[in-house]
């Protein structure tokens, strides 16, 4: 293939879906408002790399592991050559295993297939703040997207508009670690506390271990360390939208024992997180983890440090 048919294919498996393929789901619930996230089917994925490679261009190689997490390999042909790519998909937070179980295999396919271009746009989309009835649990009405993330048979143009201008990537270890200091800076600054400067470099050392990369990372070639780059901004657009998924019951329970030990209420909880929810499953996982922050930084009273239960 010549790099112009190269590129082709890569703007084929990275082009926009039919809009109706298109879901939403809501993340953070403010009274009638609510944060909607857009994602896709795992069928949605396949019949993209159907369409692009063929059925006999791409397979997939999964591996339960330990935590409940599922690791998925996808391997696409490109010019005459397999290439590998890997990502961890979790478990839902539904009440069946084995829909549970289910979730976790489509999660981990379609993490893996943004490392292709697949579905990446919806990571870039814009926050979008809709509408919510949150009697019945959802939008009012569909959420928009943007005419950018439309195929352009879709906004009526011929041809999509650019989505933002993404900054150059880094090409030498050293603008990859400032990178990675912004980033710290920035997540710090949202209080999005799942992601420390050490946890972002050791997802990036651990996905080069995967590849056979030299141990020093002063000797990654360019074109690794822009891979690299890309491998963090996946990372962290995949934990955003994990934290902005509801708390499980587990979470729930653990916070109650919490609130019990500190003799707090869900009130106290909610006015510490300066929120207007009223039930502790609503919290998202990112409201669950500064709730337990909130309540690790208090001290309990003595007649609870002294007489143990209530």
């Amino acid at each position: 293939m010549s790099p112009e048919e190269i590129n082709q294919l890569e703007e084929r498996l990275a082009a926009p879906f039919d809009p109706n393929e298109v879901k939403f789901r809501p993340a953070s619930v403010h009274g009638n408002r609510a944060l909607a996230l857009a994602y896709v089917d795992a069928r949605v994925i396949q019949d993209r790399l159907d369409s692009v490679v063929g059925v006999t261009g791409w397979q997939d190689e999964f591996e339960s592991l330990a935590d409940g997490s599922v690791m998925c390999k996808l391997r696409l042909r490109i010019n005459g050559e397999w290439i590998t790519k890997m990502d961890v998909g979790s478990q839902s937070e539904q009440p069946d295993e084995g829909d549970r179980r289910k979730a976790a295999f489509s999660d981990a396919l379609k993490r893996t297939a943004v490392k292709f271009g697949v579905g990446r746009y919806l990571y870039r989309l814009p926050q979008l703040w809709c509408d919510y009835d949150p009697q019945k649990k959802q939008f009012a009405r569909r959420p928009s997207l943007p005419d950018w993330a439309l195929p352009a048979a879709a906004n009526g143009k011929p041809a999509s508009a650019p989505p933002p201008a993404k900054p150059a990537a880094p090409t030498t270890w050293a603008a990859l670690m400032e990178r990675i200091g912004k980033w710290e800076k920035k997540l710090r600054e949202e209080e999005f506390v799942t992601a420390r400067g050490d946890e972002l470099t050791r997802k990036i050392d651990d996905e080069a271990r995967l590849h056979d990369w030299p141990a020093d990372p002063q000797r990654w070639t360019a074109e690794q360390i822009a891979l690299a780059s890309s491998w963090l901004d996946d990372f962290i657009r995949g934990s955003r939208q994990a934290v902005a998924q509801t708390v499980g019951p587990q979470g729930v329970e653990h916070l109650k024992q919490l609130m019990k030990e500190r003799r707090r209420s869900a009130a106290d909880i909610f006015r510490g997180l300066k929120c207007t929810k009223t039930d502790l499953k609503s919290l998202t996982i990112q409201e669950y983890r500064r709730a337990v922050a909130l309540l690790h930084q208090e001290t309990p009273p003595a007649n609870a440090a002294a007489n143990g239960k209530h």
